[in-house]
């Protein structure tokens, strides 16, 4: 078990470095927390998505924010949403062109989530550095929460 558990985290682990290829058109790139409100406040055509658990979402989440993890609590472990890609899909109704920006704890896995719905046609997908809890984060900049 132990083996299968350090295989997995290899494997995630190996994949997230290609996931994370820069050159993708798709993948728009990091805002800082502020500049990401900032765009929000200024058109409501903008899906806002956290990434993190259902759990952690629910202990508190940027304001306006829908949750669509990345990752589900299975066993008290992380397993990859089979579901993500399309669960976004649905939230922005089928639109790949949807400007979509992504949160998580700390910027990882929302990073993680950019590209790989670039990866899956989406065109317009930004994720915010440091996330949620993270100095410099979106609750470190006094933006608004909700719990």
């Amino acid at each position: 078990m132990q083996i299968k558990h350090i295989l997995l985290t290899m494997i995630i682990g190996i994949g997230s470095l290609f996931a994370y290829n820069s050159d993708s058109k798709a993948y728009r790139g990091d805002l800082d927390a502020k500049h990401a409100y900032e765009m929000m406040q200024e058109s409501s055509n903008i899906i806002f998505i956290d990434v993190r658990t259902k759990k952690e979402f629910n202990d508190h989440h940027a304001k306006n924010a829908i949750s669509i993890p990345i990752f589900m609590e299975k066993n008290g472990k992380r397993a990859l949403n089979p579901n993500f890609v399309q669960e976004v899909k649905k939230a922005t109704n089928n639109q790949l062109n949807q400007k979509v920006i992504l949160i998580c704890r700390s910027g990882s896995r929302s990073k993680y989530a950019a590209n790989l719905l670039a990866q899956n046609g989406f065109s317009n997908v930004y994720n915010i550095l440091n996330g949620t809890d993270a100095p410099d984060g979106w609750s470190d900049s006094n933006l608004p929460i909700e719990k």
